[in-house]
């Protein structure tokens, strides 16, 4: 594969994190960029991470997963009603960054661009020669077409997981890592660093393992998965 496969987390709403990243990595159309859903909610600037990969998806090879998040936010547009767990979840968040008055929303401020954007272009999950994309999890001993919404977007992860049975490794983000840090088992990769719990935002190159991180505060750090 020519250039590298970077991979990004749960972003929720974070633009700051998620441009120093870009900033600094500079990813072009000889790379492969997978983001790994849950971009919107939580933190504030929602729209502005959705117009970003909209730009993103010219300038590189981006392959978009969708999340939980990004499935109740069209759930709400489709319906023209909000749900309430999702306003709980971070919702309300999104809402503002969009413009919208919870008490008397016009839905006429949800971008049409980027509400279909998002329909288009977010997939159930991806996969590679060795590796399978998901945002939440993955039933080991079904085929990726066979995966039902609960595992693919809702579930957290299975820390006794022994690997698909494809022997490909599993990326994906959802579940918190509240340390900070990635967590890479034998056949998984978990990318959600907790950027909204105060954490980090993480991009990893699968290529070489090596990953970088910033944060809401405009800090900045890399290091090597190295087991």
């Amino acid at each position: 594969m020519a250039g590298r496969l970077l991979v990004i987390g749960d972003i929720h709403g974070f633009l700051t994190p998620l441009n120093l990243l870009l900033d600094h990595l500079k990813p072009d159309l000889e790379d492969t960029l997978v983001t790994l859903g849950d971009y919107i909610d939580r933190g504030p600037q929602s729209k502005d991470v959705l117009l970003k990969l909209i730009q993103l998806k010219t300038l590189t090879n981006l392959q978009m997963l969708i999340g939980n998040h990004d499935l109740m936010f069209l759930e709400s547009i489709h319906f023209k009603r909000f749900n309430t767990d999702w306003l709980l979840y971070g919702g309300l968040q999104t809402l503002e960054s969009f413009g919208v008055d919870l008490a008397n929303p016009d839905f006429q401020l949800f971008d049409a661009k980027i509400v279909d954007f998002l329909k288009s272009e977010c997939s159930r999950y991806w996969e590679d020669e060795k590796h399978i994309f998901v945002h939440a999890g993955v039933d080991p001993s079904l085929p990726l077409d066979q995966q039902t919404d609960k595992l693919l977007f809702w579930d957290k992860l299975d820390p006794n997981f022994c690997g698909h049975h494809s022997g490909k490794k599993v990326v994906c983000g959802h579940t918190r890592q509240t340390s900070g840090q990635p967590l890479n088992l034998k056949n998984l990769l978990c990318l959600d660093t907790n950027v909204y719990g105060g954490g980090w935002l993480t991009c990893c190159d699968l290529n070489s393992m090596e990953y970088w991180q910033a944060n809401a505060l405009g800090e900045f750090r890399q290091a090597k998965i190295t087991s």
